[in-house]
């Protein structure tokens, strides 16, 4: 968190409600206040004007700097409404500030649900069990618009095959209708010969009620194993048009799609499920790091007005003439810009490996770790 902001979730909403309590009391919030009172995390532009927008929809103008004291309008009044607005406005803020910290693991998902209710009935249980499998669902058709998903589930099941994994740890089963599960358990028996048999027999014998009793064993592993060489088989097909094709192109998208489909045919365990979110998030994080060095050095260092870099930093994230834009412009700034020109390049040439390396743009990776909020 920056400038001393509080960690817990009840302390970062209490600084909000303080926040939001000032700027009514003053009639205005500047940036500056406004930023000291977001955690880390908060970086992507459209984030930050999500929540410059629920503060404006308060009535409470956000400046760059303290307008004079003739030009500040009415104190908002302070009443029963406002107080519920501002309690609204704190919960709207709060689900912004912990969009990291949000999980798709089914018992903390389930004990999050059970702490909404005061009691539940054996349906109500069922219910949120219901809702809770349609979130990991929703969660991942999310994750099937990252290819780097497919890269991993095929690792994780690699990792199978190697003897470290069970298969119950990489597939639970298929979503399209094919649930063939592995046959019955057999057991040889050895038959005793007779006095007219030259030698022993063996016979397979099926265990007659185990079936019934353990239940499925889950996917069949020859299945599997054929429809993970197909994944294999549309990921290399996507690394190779990657590799010809600019990010962005359109001649990717048929891959992505194709690729997309693949991985929906398989139902995920949600522990697997969890690290595919948490894997997205760290890619996520690297980007938002570059991104905050690049907001500091321009708001921060060079005084750029943050209502202006918001304006025009998203969609030139990887564009290396941007700076030099910037620096060319008659502004106060831009001589400072112009200093640290090439730092701010820096910065873009390593969210442009990042973008490379992805094969997909940024803004695609970053509305995909919305969806999954």
């Amino acid at each position: 968190m920056v400038h001393g902001m509080a960690n817990t979730p009840n302390e970062q909403q209490s600084e909000i409600k303080r926040l939001i309590t000032k700027g009514r009391e003053q009639g205005y919030l500047t940036y500056a206040e406004v930023n000291d009172h977001l955690p880390d995390d908060i970086v992507d532009p459209e984030q930050i004007e999500d929540i410059i927008g629920m503060i404006n929809g308060m009535g409470i103008e956000v400046h760059e700097i303290a307008p004079e004291v003739g030009l500040l309008p009415e104190a908002a009044p302070t009443n029963e409404d406002d107080e519920t607005a501002t309690e609204e406005a704190v919960a709207l803020l709060s689900v912004v500030d912990s969009e990291v910290g949000r999980t798709t693991d089914p018992v903390r998902m389930y004990m999050r649900e059970m702490g909404t209710v005061e009691l539940l009935t054996r349906e109500g249980e069922i219910a949120i069990a219901k809702r809770i499998e349609e979130g990991l669902a929703q969660v991942q058709t999310a994750l099937a618009s990252f290819p780097w998903t497919v890269r991993l589930l095929v690792e994780e099941y690699d990792q199978h095959l190697d003897g470290k994994k069970r298969l119950s740890e990489v597939i639970a089963g298929f979503n399209d209708g094919e649930e063939e599960v592995a046959p019955p358990p057999v057991v040889v028996v050895a038959v005793a010969k007779d006095d007219d048999e030259e030698e022993e027999g063996v016979v397979a014998v099926k265990v007659e009620g185990e079936e019934e009793e353990a239940g499925p064993s889950g996917p069949d592993p020859l299945v599997v194993r054929q429809r993970i060489d197909d994944l294999r088989q549309l990921y290399a097909k996507f690394e190779k048009a990657a590799h010809k094709a600019e990010v962005g192109d359109k001649k990717l998208d048929k891959h992505r799609a194709a690729l997309g489909e693949a991985f929906l045919g398989f139902k995920l365990p949600s522990a697997l499920i969890d690290l595919l979110v948490r894997k997205l998030r760290e890619v996520v994080g690297e980007i938002r790091g570059h991104e905050r060095a690049i907001l500091e050095m321009c708001v921060k260092s060079s005084r750029m007005p943050r209502a202006e870099f918001l304006a025009s930093f998203p969609s030139h994230e990887t564009d290396l003439t941007w700076a030099d834009s910037l620096a060319r412009k008659r502004q106060k700034w831009a001589p400072a810009i112009k200093a640290r020109r090439d730092a701010i390049v820096t910065e873009q040439e390593k969210l442009l490996a990042v973008e490379r390396l992805l094969s997909m743009p940024l803004t695609d990776v970053k509305d995909i770790n919305r969806a999954l909020s």
